[in-house]
């Protein structure tokens, strides 16, 4: 699982360890767990989208969208040797707890119920200042961003102290996105092999 702020890169990260598998002759399957399912999917709409609501309503949206996921991961599993997911629970917690103030309480319930379901190999976390995420999500997005991406500087202020906090709490593989593409990719790389390795 492939986590972390917007604009961090984690797409471009999977798309490349997706295609470096692929040449190893792995049969590789990506998905996002936040959509992931057709339901999901269905619900991610909504999710993004520019509706003000409450904290909890994205959160429950969230909860609601990995129930189908996980589903769709078991049956996935059977079919292919590697299932790379961009996002991971971590997500709900950093941004409905920590970024727009539901329970951190409950939040941390629903994220180790998800990941007790999906029971990952690797959870990476790419870290990056804000002044980093906010070119990236220029150069990638230009003038459009959904609801979570328009938010302002110290909502994603606290997310990413909110990705601190869990990866310290989850023991997450943490990876500085500040360097160059192919250097992240590299270390990307290293740790999924040494992954497989000990599967």
């Amino acid at each position: 699982m492939f986590d972390g702020p917007d604009g961090v890169g984690k797409t471009t990260q999977i798309t490349l360890a997706k295609d470096a598998l692929i040449q190893q002759g792995l049969r590789v399957y990506s998905t996002r767990i936040n959509g992931g399912s057709p339901i999901g999917e269905a619900l991610r709409k909504p999710y993004l989208s520019n509706i003000e609501r409450p904290a909890a309503t994205d959160y429950h949206i969230g909860m609601a969208i990995y129930v189908a996921f996980v589903e769709e991961v078991s049956k996935m599993r059977q079919q292919y040797d590697v299932i790379l997911v961009d996002r991971s629970p971590l997500s709900n917690v950093a941004y409905q707890s920590f970024g727009s103030g539901y329970s951190l309480d409950k939040s941390l319930a629903g994220c180790e119920e998800t990941l007790q379901a999906l029971q990952p190999d690797l959870l990476i976390c790419y870290m990056a200042p804000l002044a980093t995420l906010h070119t990236r999500l220029s150069q990638v997005a230009g003038s459009k961003t959904d609801y979570f991406e328009s938010k302002p500087d110290n909502f994603f202020e606290r997310v990413l102290k909110g990705y601190q906090f869990l990866a310290e709490r989850f023991q997450v593989t943490m990876i500085d996105a500040t360097q160059d593409v192919d250097a992240v990719h590299k270390m990307t790389l290293a740790l999924l092999q040494k992954t497989l390795r000990a599967a």
